[in-house]
């Protein structure tokens, strides 16, 4: 089970932990769209699995990126 928001942006509640943290996952990304398991990442675009990104399109799992491809 997952949750989506209106972005099409979705984090699963295995890989967080629960539905609340799902949700507050989804809630921390700000201008992304298509990504999934993302947490605190800005204007990113199906991404998978980021964290603190900003500007990034089509990443795996990284962490603290700025303007990847």
């Amino acid at each position: 089970m997952y949750e989506e928001d209106k972005n099409g942006n979705r984090c699963y509640h295995n890989y967080f932990g629960g539905v609340e943290e799902a949700n507050e996952a989804l809630d921390s990304l700000v201008n992304c769209s298509n990504c999934v398991n993302c947490k605190d990442c800005a204007d990113c675009v199906t991404c998978v699995r980021c964290e603190e990104c900003e500007n990034c399109t089509d990443c795996k799992d990284c962490t603290y990126c700025h303007e990847c491809h």
